[in-house]
């Protein structure tokens, strides 16, 4: 039986930092879930999964914890690279 892929969550991904960083945990094996405003949903693969995202929104940030256990079960690594702020 395969071992189970850890999973990493990219809160603000982007195309500098985010990119970078998602691309180094997905080298290491890692399925990588990359969350921001802009992303694509339908443009995730096996690996790599895009989930939309607003997050001055608590609520949304709850809500891609639940997808994410749903699906792949909870991220070992929680990377935050967002840039909203909290009022």
């Amino acid at each position: 039986m395969a071992a189970k892929s850890p999973v990493m969550l990219l809160l603000g991904f982007g195309p500098n930092v985010g990119h970078h960083v998602s691309e180094a945990f997905a080298a290491k094996g890692y399925i990588v879930a990359r969350a921001s405003r802009k992303i694509k949903e339908e443009e995730s693969t096996a690996t790599q999964i895009n989930i939309p995202i607003d997050l001055s929104d608590p609520e949304s940030v709850i809500g891609v914890f639940s997808k994410l256990k749903d699906t792949h079960g909870f991220p070992s690594v929680v990377v935050y690279n967002g840039t909203s702020s909290f009022h």
